[in-house]
């Protein structure tokens, strides 16, 4: 049996591809692929990634109260033996690929032996692997992340949080990576996708996954099967950052439910994408961004004089005024009483 390993990364439409392979092959009745819906109770996504990585800061660790080696090591187990279970049953069911999709494996295996611990695993299952991957340029890469920072509490501003990514965020540079898969896998085992085409628009990512890498099937986009990711733009995250911070109460854990709803709202006074300044430049930033066929002969993904912080573009002051006077006047209209969400 062959495995077919989606290894995101996180932001490139991983959603979408999760949710239409998790309709269309989870159970056994398609033979050619097999996609597992679940193990030991969580999604096949974290889970998977679970086998390779104890480090108990893993957020999801700490959701399911794994404080120590010893519980994370009775998880794993759990996870092994429903894993071999899936697997017998597609192998007597005669499944000629094996489908895994997780995107926290590119943020939480970062290291080379991380990655031979994969590789080991993976060949002692499966008879070859074919690893794909979405990238995005560096710059919107960060301004996704900086979205999905302050839908979950965050309150650094823009400049700050780009500061971080400089200086300690490894995890999230992605030439470091590619190279490190590189390093461990053969080149015809690695596909290195973008996540833009050739103008700087959005590919339809599912569409290009499936074409690809499943191309005994057919997809078949329905209404119901689209996720509920909503897309911040830069007037509502700078909104959204004022609110997690005036009002802490909106970014904690209990109040989870509160603040999708505050998001709902804050999503209805958008102002186009965060990064408005990478929609100007971005056809230029596109340029750096290397083509799949050439990734390995073009220093992986972004030339390596491109670094975030030192080369963005700067949104121009009179832009930057008006938006900041837009922002404290939508400010003025978050109104917060009791528990209930702010309205506008």
């Amino acid at each position: 049996m062959k495995l077919i390993l989606h290894i995101g990364k996180e932001k490139t439409g991983t959603t979408s591809i999760q949710s239409y392979l998790r309709r269309d092959f989870y159970d056994f009745k398609n033979k050619i692929y097999y996609f597992p819906r679940d193990l030991t109770g969580w999604d096949s996504n974290r889970a998977f990634t679970s086998i390779f990585d104890n480090n108990l800061n893993y957020n999801y660790y700490k959701r399911q109260k794994i404080d120590s080696l010893q519980k994370y090591q009775v998880l794993k187990e759990q996870i092994m033996q429903d894993f071999e279970k899936q697997f017998q049953i597609a192998s007597k069911s005669k499944i000629q690929h094996f489908v895994i999709s997780t995107e926290n494996l590119s943020t939480n295996l970062l290291t080379v032996e991380q990655l031979e611990k994969l590789k080991t695993f993976i060949f002692s299952y499966f008879t070859s692997v074919k690893i794909i991957c979405f990238f995005k340029d560096q710059f919107s890469d960060a301004v996704s992340r900086y979205s999905q920072y302050i839908k979950m509490g965050g309150t650094n501003d823009w400049e700050s949080f780009l500061n971080k990514i400089e200086n300690t965020s490894p995890l999230w540079n992605q030439n470091l990576f590619a190279h490190n898969l590189s390093s461990v896998f053969r080149k015809d085992e690695l596909f290195f996708e973008n996540y833009f085409d050739n103008n700087g628009n959005t590919q339809n990512i599912v569409n290009i996954f499936y074409k690809r890498y499943l191309p005994y099937t057919s997809l078949n986009f329905s209404e119901g099967s689209k996720n509920q990711n909503k897309k911040l733009g830069y007037l509502g995250t700078q909104c959204l950052r004022i609110a997690n911070e005036k009002y802490p109460r909106f970014s904690s854990i209990k109040n989870d439910k509160i603040r999708h709803s505050l998001i709902r709202k804050i999503t209805r006074i958008d102002c186009g994408d965060l990064g408005k300044v990478y929609q100007i430049y971005k056809k230029t930033l596109i340029e750096k961004f290397s083509s799949s066929n050439q990734l390995f002969e073009k220093r992986y993904l972004i030339g390596g004089k491109f670094h975030i912080g030192k080369d963005l573009p700067q949104m121009p002051e009179e832009e930057k005024k008006i938006i900041e006077a837009k922002i404290r006047k939508i400010v003025s209209y978050i109104k917060i009483s009791g528990n209930q969400p702010p309205d506008f």
